[in-house]
């Protein structure tokens, strides 16, 4: 009889007993106790049995023909032993902090080394911050003192440079105006995507420029811009608000001499604009105002400027036509001497106009 030696296995697979009888036997015994009153073979035929768990037994083997018998012993401690290490990636961007996670059964010590100059003993799912570039060989090494075994993981990451873009600053231009959009990432990018689209799909920057030239704003538009080198990028995006100043007044007012006349502008989008009017020495009243008060003693035209807070502009005018009475006196005749408080009286003149009604006050009327 020949049974396996006393032995430490250190691990979690199946660890195989065996006893061999050279061909003289054809009955096998395998048991916890010398008088073998268990059996751990399947059958009396097995001359192996298995054990997968933590243990330090003696076993008893016992090996026999139909004449003669063998016995043997043998001492066997298992321990489960593994040490595994997650996927690292290959490739990152800093600063980055890496979540590292292990298996580790029947590990006495370890140690993990991040390649930077750093370890942690402590922490078997330990999480890396990587600030700077640079690629690094992490290793996880872990030892039992019972088997005795130590082994060793091994994995490589890169760290890529970060990537910085200046945040982009949302800004108001007036109708019609061009800007130039600048990307700045400080070196850090050697590729740039302007899209007015969140995916940055169809680029306006078909040459990967950082910059990009907006003619003729007309409408509130979001630009978005990627920067990247390597696996790294950095995004930001803007706002261009468009301002329009939009004052207008009627083109043409008729009135009598010596009248006074308001002028009233309609300020079409609603934006806050500063009103300057022209020519000052014909106002009366209301110069800075979205009216005015004139009193014209001949026809004359009425300019109105105005401007926003950030310098659009708008321009509008109105042609006062300023007329004289046809006649500057008249004799007005009427059948009634006297009238009663209400009552309406045909009233007749020497002069040709179109009507003339008088209501008659309380008072005696001098016609």
């Amino acid at each position: 009889l020949l049974a396996l030696e006393d032995t430490v296995y250190c691990g979690t697979d199946s660890l195989l007993v065996f006893a061999n009888s050279f061909g003289t036997a054809d009955r096998f015994l395998w048991s916890t106790n010398q008088f073998f009153t268990d059996t751990l073979n399947a059958t009396l035929n097995d001359s192996i049995f298995y054990i997968s768990s933590n243990t330090n037994t003696t076993y008893y083997t016992r090996v026999e023909d139909k004449f003669c018998k063998a016995n043997d012993e043998v001492n066997i401690e298992y321990i489960q032993y593994l040490m595994e290490l997650s996927v690292i990636p290959d490739s990152v961007c800093a600063p980055y902090g890496l979540q590292i996670n292990s298996n580790q059964i029947g590990i006495n010590s370890f140690i993990f080394d991040f390649g930077d100059g750093t370890t942690d003993i402590v922490n078997e799912n330990p999480l890396k911050q990587y600030l700077d570039s640079g690629t690094f060989i992490i290793s996880l090494i872990g030892e039992n003192l019972n088997c005795p075994r130590r082994d060793t993981l091994m994995d490589t990451i890169r760290v890529e440079p970060q990537v910085i873009l200046k945040p982009l600053t949302d800004t108001i231009l007036c109708l019609g105006d061009s800007i130039i959009l600048l990307g700045n990432s400080f070196g850090t990018a050697t590729n740039f995507i302007w899209s007015e689209n969140i995916d940055y799909s169809n680029p306006i920057n078909p040459n990967g420029d950082s910059s990009i030239n907006i003619q003729n704003v007309s409408v509130n538009t979001i630009y978005y811009l990627k920067a990247s080198k390597s696996i790294c990028s950095d995004s930001s995006n803007m706002i261009v608000n468009v301002e329009e100043a939009d004052v207008s007044i009627l083109p043409f007012y008729s009135i009598c001499i010596n009248d006074d006349l308001i002028i009233q502008s309609t300020n079409n989008n609603g934006i806050p604009v500063d009103y300057l009017w022209a020519p000052n020495d014909s106002i009366l009243n209301g110069q800075g105002n979205s009216s005015i008060t004139i009193a014209p003693k001949n026809s004359m035209t009425i300019y109105l400027n105005t401007s926003t807070s950030i310098g659009c502009k708008d321009f509008d005018s109105s042609f006062v036509e300023v007329n004289l009475p046809a006649f500057t006196d008249a004799e007005i005749y009427s059948s009634y001497d006297t009238a009663y408080v209400g009552q309406q009286i045909q009233l007749s003149t020497n002069r040709t106009v179109s009507y003339t009604h008088l209501r008659a006050h309380e008072t005696v009327l001098d016609l």
